[in-house]
């Protein structure tokens, strides 16, 4: 899961979270009507932005993605953040000990630890 902070477009009105440089912006389309439809896509606004592995400037960054970038939201924060699918580029590491193979697209975890 990685997490987005927002810059919300809805027609020609505008609406804006705070707005740091290591933030990322979004231009989405209406913020309410985006809610009831899950997921969706929705596109970086501004250039070298970061995404990060928490609803927060305190989580690390896992990657950084240029203007136009599409990216998949499937949740929002309370605090003005969306959670992302992982993009091409990212990707999270699982001990082989740890799953099991269904087929050749899909595992199954077999322990958390």
């Amino acid at each position: 899961m990685d997490w987005l902070s927002v810059s919300i477009l809805h027609s020609t009105k505008r609406f804006r979270f705070s707005s740091p440089a290591l933030l990322v912006w979004l231009l989405l389309f209406g913020w309410a009507h985006a809610e009831d439809q899950f997921p969706y896509v929705a596109y970086i606004s501004q250039d070298d932005t970061y995404i990060r592995s928490g609803p927060g400037r305190q989580y690390y960054p896992t990657e950084q993605v240029p203007q136009g970038y599409a990216v998949e939201v499937y949740r929002h924060d309370q605090s003005g953040w969306c959670a992302i699918r992982p993009t091409e580029q990212s990707f999270s590491w699982v001990s082989a000990h740890q799953v099991r193979f269904i087929n050749d697209q899909v595992v199954e975890v077999t322990a958390n630890q």
